[in-house]
């Protein structure tokens, strides 16, 4: 008898990837349906300078930056009040870069990364234990994850004319 496996493959941001997907657990008369997650991701990279929020000290701190050609602004409201600002970066790599330039001049920096939501789907397989999904998929997945998950009772196939509930072989 074959063993029900359960698998949770995403996050899928493609609409060409959820199709080669589909595709693949159809073929194969493989039961899934799709979930929809909200998830945080990084929207972008905050440099800042501690301070301990004194304006004495902001105005000192800033100062100093200065004088070794750091350009900076204080930070008067949210999250990081009374701080110091270096920047906003898209890319942590650039951020980190300054924030080893600022160390290599005597100052601490530190890096807020600013999160967005962004929508994702998520694909639930149920395959059977000698079904190779990872294999079959090979080069498909090497962007996403493929995780083994427990079997639910039912998975719902969701077909281009009807769905239906298909139960779980495994029970």
């Amino acid at each position: 008898e074959r063993t029900a496996r359960c698998w949770l493959i995403g996050p899928i941001v493609s609409g060409d990837m959820q199709d080669l997907l589909t595709q693949y657990a159809e073929r194969a008369g493989l039961n899934y349906s799709w979930e929809a997650r909200s998830a945080a991701v990084p929207r972008d990279y905050w440099v800042y300078v501690p301070s301990n929020s004194e304006k004495s000290e902001i105005r000192r701190l800033g100062r100093a930056l200065k004088d070794v050609g750091v350009d900076n602004y204080p930070i008067n409201d949210g999250e990081l009040k009374g701080h110091l600002s270096l920047g906003l970066f898209k890319q942590k790599q650039r951020a980190e870069a300054v924030v080893e330039q600022v160390s290599k001049l005597g100052f601490s920096a530190a890096v807020l990364t600013r999160q967005i939501s962004r929508q994702e789907d998520w694909m639930k397989l149920q395959a059977y234990d000698d079904t190779p999904v990872r294999e079959q998929l090979g080069e498909s997945l090497s962007t996403i994850s493929l995780q083994p998950i427990a079997c639910p009772n039912a998975i719902t196939r969701v077909d281009t004319l009807k769905t239906e509930l298909i139960p779980n072989v495994a029970g």
